[in-house]
């Protein structure tokens, strides 16, 4: 005989997603998708960033390119002055490698191939550009792009007015001169002091405040140096 009694209690609950409940799901996936790409983005702006910082930095350390023309240029010898008062040696490669050329005195001349001029700007820009070893042909310095630089400096005529320090030119000549050769011809100065030769001490004092570079200072210790045991003796 059939059980027809019917059972008690609801039936149970079937797990359905409302519409809304898909709608929130599709905006929260949306929105986790759009995350992980701007964190991508972000990520690839940060490594542009990186490379354009290492490109910058390695054009700041780059050495100074020279452009060559081929106008007879390549096969001349150019007259280079030494215009420091003591030895100077100058190279194709740097550290003193490469073809050498050297200066034994302030004045001292060498003719150098072009070739190699390019390579010693390359080597050495800050001794060329400063003009303690000065090129002497005026086309050959247009040609190697220090035409803008040489406008500031001094040839081997200027420099022998300097030395002389008899003017106010002469002051303002070498206060507007590279450091380097500043202290050079400090020394020649403190040298023609100890000669008893004729300097404006005014001048001096003036060189001293603006360039600390104490002149009379450097004549003491080249009179001191040059003194000989028996000159303490006595």
């Amino acid at each position: 005989m059939a059980d027809n009694t019917k059972k008690r209690g609801r039936p149970p609950k079937v797990a359905t997603t409302t519409k809304k409940e898909e709608n929130n799901i599709q905006v929260n996936n949306q929105d986790a998708i759009i995350q992980q790409l701007m964190a991508q983005i972000a990520e690839q702006n940060e490594k542009m960033a990186e490379m354009q910082e290492q490109i910058a930095n390695a054009n700041k350390t780059q050495a100074p390119t020279i452009i060559q023309q081929t106008n007879g240029f390549n096969s001349k010898k150019v007259k280079v002055v030494n215009l420091m008062h003591n030895t100077l040696n100058i190279s194709t490669e740097p550290k003193g490698m490469g073809r050498v050329y050297t200066f034994k005195e302030y004045g001292d001349v060498r003719f150098i191939k072009y070739d190699d001029l390019v390579d010693i700007i390359s080597s050495y820009p800050k001794t060329m550009e400063g003009g303690l070893a000065y090129i002497c042909d005026k086309e050959v310095v247009e040609n190697l792009g220090l035409a803008d630089d040489y406008k500031k400096l001094f040839d081997k005529e200027t420099m022998d007015k300097v030395i002389r320090l008899n003017d106010e030119s002469d002051l303002e000549l070498f206060l507007g001169m590279d450091n380097n050769l500043q202290i050079s011809t400090a020394r020649k100065i403190a040298e023609r002091i100890n000669a008893n030769e004729k300097v404006d001490y005014n001048y001096i004092r003036i060189i001293k405040e603006r360039t600390e570079i104490d002149i009379e200072a450097i004549a003491k210790d080249l009179k001191d140096f040059a003194k000989t045991p028996d000159d303490d003796k006595e």
